[in-house]
């Protein structure tokens, strides 16, 4: 069964700003971190393997595409895997596990939420990621070890509260659009969304492809507008499909290049019973988006 890693992600670059350089017993995870991908990569290339890269450093290759939708950090998700060590390829431990993403090593945490429900893959995660400097005794995973697993996500554990969120969503936003004498096209999922000017292209995005949209939010309930901008491409950020919320998952891939396409995104599939300064728990949302780029 996977441990707990003991260097969460939030706290990575908090660790490397502590890090003192008065003593040559010093450990550089930065360092150790570049070298994991140098080393991954490398495995990679030395075995003429596909993988899909991730700014953050894991890599990934599907086997099999799910048809359900990722799971989000804090949901629960059931899993079958099997992890190897990429020095030697020895199998330190393998089942099925269910339970909390959060519990689970950040490699996982990171992975996972890129894989629709259903989805057989391959995951390459750093030894950062993994089971860090330490190792896992119980495991036989040394120090500093890089990871691969081979899984497959089982199923995505949608609490009934959750359950219960989104038809009360559904039917809020359906009727919000009969009195705005809004005719819109209704999504299984509970997304709603009208096309406003219909794409020159021919291709619609798909899970992986990297984007660039222009977008602008609203709150269904005030109309008041709380977000605006461009969404792309960093060093630090794929702006993958699948990057984003579960809304835009969705939403993205109904559209072609050009498109613009306002969506009625249930709270569920957009920030949750999450409350920020600009969106308040549990809100439903009006987003207008407008697909600039496909790039890959």
């Amino acid at each position: 069964m996977m441990k707990m890693n003991r260097l969460p992600i939030l706290y990575f670059g908090i660790l490397l700003a502590l890090i003192s350089c008065s003593s040559n017993k010093t450990v550089d995870p930065l360092g150790q971190f570049d070298a994991d991908v140098a080393a991954i990569d490398k495995y990679l290339a030395t075995n003429s393997i596909t993988a899909n890269h991730d700014a953050r450093g894991i890599r990934f290759v599907i086997n099999t595409l799910g048809t359900g939708l990722p799971p989000r950090q804090d949901q629960n998700v059931r899993v079958k895997f099997t992890g190897r060590l990429l020095s030697n390829g020895t199998v330190f431990d393998q089942g099925t596990v269910q339970g909390g993403l959060t519990n689970y090593i950040d490699g996982w945490q990171i992975g996972i939420p890129l894989f629709p429900k259903g989805t057989k893959s391959t995951l390459y995660i750093p030894s950062n990621f993994g089971y860090g400097s330490t190792g896992n005794q119980a495991l036989g995973v040394p120090a500093n070890s890089n990871l691969v697993y081979e899984m497959e996500l089982i199923d995505v554990l949608v609490a009934q509260t959750e359950k219960d969120q989104l038809a009360a969503d559904i039917v809020t936003i359906d009727n919000y659009l009969k009195s705005k004498s809004i005719t819109a096209i209704s999504d299984t999922t509970g997304l709603r969304y009208v096309v406003t000017q219909i794409g020159t292209g021919t291709n619609k995005a798909t899970w992986y492809n990297k984007v660039k949209f222009a977008y602008s939010g609203r709150i269904l309930s005030t109309e008041v507008q709380f977000t605006t901008g461009i969404a792309l491409q960093s060093a630090t950020f794929d702006s993958r499909v699948v990057d984003y919320i579960t809304g835009f998952q969705i939403g993205l891939q109904k559209m072609k290049l050009s498109s613009k396409i306002t969506f009625y995104i249930p709270s569920t599939l957009a920030f949750g019973a999450k409350a920020s300064s600009t969106v308040p728990a549990n809100a439903n949302l009006i987003y207008e988006l407008e697909l600039q780029e496909i790039i890959q």
